[in-house]
C-alpha cells in the first residue's frame, strides 16, 4: 500500500499524467474514450510499446499499448478508481506523474474539460467564434426565411 494519497494535498503541478499499460490498442481505446467521456480525463495519446517485466515467476516479453491520460489534479483520484475498475490486467500498472510546468493556455483548457461545467455536459466552446446572440425571451434568433423566386412556366 502507498503511503501517499489518493488525492495529493498539495498538488505543485497544473496538470497530472497517469500512464497504464494495456494488453491491446482495443481495450486501451475503450477505456480511454470512457475516460475522457466522462471528463476524467481531458486527453488521452496511445503509443506502441515492447514491454519486459516479471509476471508469475517468468520474465515475459511483449507488445502493449501506452496510454497517456492528461487530467486536472483535482481529477486524478477519480481518474484511477476508474482506471482500477475499468482495467483489463490482473494488476494494472497506473502511475501517477506531475508535470511540474505546462503550456498555461492548455492547462486552461484541462481545467475546462475536466471541471465541473464540463461534468454536466456544459463545456465552454473552444473556439474564439462568439456565441449567437440571444432574442427577447431567451431563444437563439431565427433564420431569415429564404424569398421564394417565382417558378418559370
Amino acid at each position: 500500500m502507498t503511503p501517499y494519497p489518493v488525492e495529493p494535498v498539495r498538488a505543485t503541478g497544473p496538470v497530472r499524467l497517469i500512464l497504464s499499460t494495456f494488453p491491446d490498442r482495443a481495450s486501451a481505446r475503450r477505456v480511454g474514450a470512457a475516460a475522457v467521456e466522462s471528463h476524467r480525463a481531458a486527453c488521452v495519446s496511445y503509443l506502441t510499446v515492447e514491454s519486459s517485466y516479471w509476471w508469475k515467476g517468468r520474465r515475459v516479453d511483449e507488445p502493449e499499448v501506452l496510454a497517456l491520460f492528461k487530467t486536472a489534479p483535482k481529477r486524478v483520484g477519480s481518474l484511477v478508481e476508474f482506471l482500477r475498475r475499468h482495467h483489463p490486467n490482473e494488476l494494472p500498472e497506473i502511475l501517477e506523474v506531475d508535470v511540474t510546468r505546462a503550456h498555461p493556455p492548455y492547462v486552461d483548457w484541462v481545467d475546462r474539460v475536466t471541471g465541473a461545467e464540463a461534468e454536466e455536459g456544459r463545456i465552454a466552446r473552444l473556439s474564439s467564434r462568439p456565441a449567437a446572440p440571444r432574442a427577447r425571451g431567451g431563444s437563439p434568433p431565427r433564420r431569415t426565411p429564404a424569398r421564394r423566386r417565382p417558378r418559370s412556366k
